[in-house]
Parts: C-alpha cells; sequence; structure tokens
C-alpha cells in the first residue's frame, strides 16, 4: 500500500475513532501509541493521563518513516479548557521539526479537575500558515477508580 494512501487511512480512522469516542475516555490506540504501548501511530494525538485529580496533556505528533522529505519546521497550537465549578482556558504553541519514525510531544499541560468537569482539547499543527493536521478531544472526569 502507497503511504500516502496510508496515511490517509490513519488520518479517516483518528477522526471516525474521535467522534465514536468523543465523550468518554480513549483506548490506548487513540491515546498516540499502539497495543503494545511501544509502537509509535503515526499523525496527532491528544493523550490525557490521570493521577487523582491532577491530569497531564501530552499532545504529539508522528511522521511516518517514509516522510523523508517532509521534515519542515511546522507550528503547533493547543487549547485546554475545562469546565465545572470554574472554568479555565489555557492555550499554547510552538514551533517544533519533525524526525520522521519519531512521535514528538509537542507540549505537556498539567491540571486540577475534579469528577464531572469538562475538558475540551484542541490541536491543530500548520505548515506554513495552513493547518495539515488537527485533533480536538471532549470528554467528562471520572469519578476516582
Amino acid at each position: 500500500m502507497h503511504s500516502s494512501t496510508r496515511r490517509i487511512i490513519f488520518i479517516v480512522a483518528g477522526l471516525v475513532l474521535a467522534l465514536l469516542l468523543g465523550t468518554g475516555t480513549l483506548t490506548a490506540a487513540a491515546q498516540g501509541v499502539s497495543e503494545n504501548e511501544s509502537e509509535p501511530i503515526e499523525g496527532i494525538h491528544i493523550r490525557v493521563e490521570r493521577d487523582g485529580a491532577n491530569l497531564t496533556i501530552l499532545p504529539t505528533y508522528a511522521l511516518p518513516d517514509t516522510a523523508a522529505g517532509d521534515t519542515v519546521a511546522l507550528r503547533y497550537e493547543l487549547t485546554v479548557e475545562r469546565t465545572g465549578a470554574s472554568t479555565s482556558r489555557t492555550r499554547q504553541g510552538g514551533t517544533f521539526t519533525p524526525t520522521p519514525g519519531d512521535v514528538d510531544t509537542l507540549s505537556t499541560v498539567h491540571l486540577n479537575a475534579q469528577p464531572g468537569d469538562r475538558l475540551h482539547l484542541h490541536l491543530v499543527v500548520r505548515r506554513k500558515g495552513e493547518a495539515i493536521a488537527e485533533a480536538t478531544r471532549t470528554e467528562k472526569v471520572p469519578p476516582p477508580e
């Protein structure tokens, strides 16, 4: 299968998965790693890790091994909004140059959230001002296990 066809399949699969799982917790595959936790998945992902009331948000971007000619500087924009008893909104952005075959963690955001709070996360990657990849994740913070 041609690499551009594979890339389109991954993008479509990611969008469908985001739509299906957008209001719940995501599986490992949707978080940017495969089931075995060591093999990166191509594309753009937003991973959320939870330790009690503390959340860590890790936006990632990965180019396939075959994208050697695509290693130009890109810009990312991450918006994190938490609503509940109060509302907070954080925006981060920066420039990075992806390495084919590697997963780039674009930033790390730590926040405190209570059960019932809603998170809305939005990540955009741009090349020369044009959006080339986008991910949105919305979910309700579950009670502690």
